[in-house]
């Protein structure tokens, strides 16, 4: 400050003009001379502050200092040109130099002036922690719940005639017709039910504030999909849980009971659970649908290797309170496309095709969609060949149950992983990472999808020999 308050003083200690080599200049004030006016521009904070700073001083050394306050950063720079101030202080020199380029004025820099950091701060979000998937590089991905089954190579030349067919210089159609079609047909549904989202990571991430307002609380059974309640603080939007017990089980009375009690607007929860692969029954999600005024958002992103007669997607045209998700990403084989799809009543159906963005999911996708649903013996073919390994890793996991003692619980299976209550699972987790494995690490906790024959082998063997 020190340094900047003697800069200034040199500066208005003499004669200055800057706008322009010809104008006229105000002769300095020397000992005995009669005061001299010099009019500086400057924004309110903090350039005029630092100004009224020095006024003082520069009186004593006869110059009055008239500060003229700018709310923008274009009129000071015209006042100056028009020489309605003598200099302004307020800008660096690259804006000045674009400034007076870009409309030919003969503005120079005198000095050089502080750059104030500046900060932005948030009132909504207090925390923010990014999703933070694995992204290094392993031999053995069985971490994110993919699906190990490759395209097979007449579905792979149908999706590149497909993709290659596409008019890149036009904008995809916003509703995705073609692909809820051929989807609606998959599923046994009214295409107009359907809305496609970029994953449905989107189609959450619209629900939560826009039928949410704020203040409003959303309900979450924990522990449940991180991403459900990710977007809340956003907008303000409270969250409270419902915690599952070791069983990792709850009941439709709990969640209701819970909602009434936090007067809860939203119920989301995923059926099967990622992470317990544990599942509802059809009835209590009927329970819990009629039980509350709530909107209730079923997430069936694992519903194929589970019963789907627990399915409630043929409920959606019963209930005006009732969203089901579903997804390719998991028992399709298709993470890499990003997409899912929320069915739902029409009402609602037409909400979310009016607050999604315009173009919210890419011709490529809704391409590679069309031809994935047009193949149903393949789909069929993909659920059954992960159900087998979920079974044969199941059963390998439960056997090692009963010879080591660090493994207090091993969980039913609906999905496909593996849920597993392990002692030092951490250290597990990390040893794992060390041979190139990947699974997933929760709080005490393993996670381990179901891989290939070569894969469950190799991690299971390396389980045998870390787990006492």
């Amino acid at each position: 400050m020190k340094k900047l308050f003697l800069a200034l003083l040199a500066v208005f200690s003499i004669a200055l003009v800057v706008a322009g080599c010809g104008g006229d200049s105000k002769p300095a004030a020397n000992s005995g001379d009669k005061k001299v006016v010099l009019k500086v521009g400057a924004t309110p904070v903090p350039h005029a502050e630092i100004l009224n700073l020095i006024k003082p001083q520069l009186a004593k050394e006869g110059i009055d200092l008239q500060i003229i306050e700018f709310s923008d950063y274009v009129k000071p720079n015209l006042s100056l040109a028009d020489k309605e101030l003598d200099a302004n202080f307020f800008q660096h020199t690259p804006y000045l130099e674009k400034f007076a380029s870009e409309r030919n004025l003969p503005l120079v820099a005198y000095t050089k002036v502080h750059i104030e950091p500046m900060g932005v701060y948030s009132k909504k979000l207090k925390d923010l922690n990014p999703y933070d998937p694995v992204t290094e590089d392993f031999r053995i991905h069985l971490d994110a719940n993919e699906s190990f089954c490759e395209v097979p190579e007449n579905i792979r030349q149908e999706i590149l005639n497909a993709v290659s067919n596409i008019a890149f210089n036009r904008y995809p159609d916003p509703y995705a017709r073609k692909l809820c079609e051929k989807a609606g047909a998959y599923y046994h549904v009214d295409p107009k039910l359907l809305t496609a989202g970029n994953g449905s990571d989107e189609l959450i991430s619209l629900v939560v504030p826009y039928f949410l307002d704020e203040g409003d609380t959303m309900l979450v059974a924990v522990p449940d999909f991180s991403m459900y309640w990710f977007y809340a603080p956003f907008h303000k939007i409270k969250v409270e849980s419902l915690q599952k017990e070791n069983s990792m089980k709850t009941s439709a009375e709990e969640i209701l009971q819970r909602a009434k009690e936090k007067n809860a607007k939203l119920l989301i929860f995923s059926n099967p659970c990622n992470p317990t692969s544990l599942g509802i029954g059809r009835d209590d999600i009927i329970k819990i649908i009629e039980g509350t005024d709530a909107l209730v958002i079923v997430d069936e992103a694992y519903m194929e290797f589970e019963n789907e007669s627990n399915s409630v997607l043929n409920e959606v045209e019963n209930y005006d309170n009732l969203i089901v998700l579903k997804t390719c990403s998991k028992a399709f084989g298709m993470a890499a496309i990003r997409l899912g799809i929320a069915v739902t009543n029409e009402k609602l159906t037409g909400i979310l095709h009016a607050i999604k963005a315009p173009y919210n999911v890419n011709s490529v996708t809704q391409a590679i969609g069309c031809v994935l649903f047009s193949h149903p013996e393949y789909l069929t073919s993909c659920i059954d060949a992960l159900k087998a390994s979920r079974d044969e890793l199941y059963q390998a996991v439960k056997a090692m149950e009963d010879k080591k003692t660090e493994i207090e619980t091993v969980y039913e299976t609906s999905t496909n992983f593996i849920f597993m209550k392990v002692k030092r699972a951490k250290e597990v987790f990390e040893a794992l990472k060390q041979r190139g494995i990947s699974i997933r690490f929760m709080n005490g906790y393993l996670r381990v999808t179901a891989g290939t024959k070569a894969e469950n082998k190799e991690v299971m063997e390396a389980l045998w020999e870390l787990i006492q």
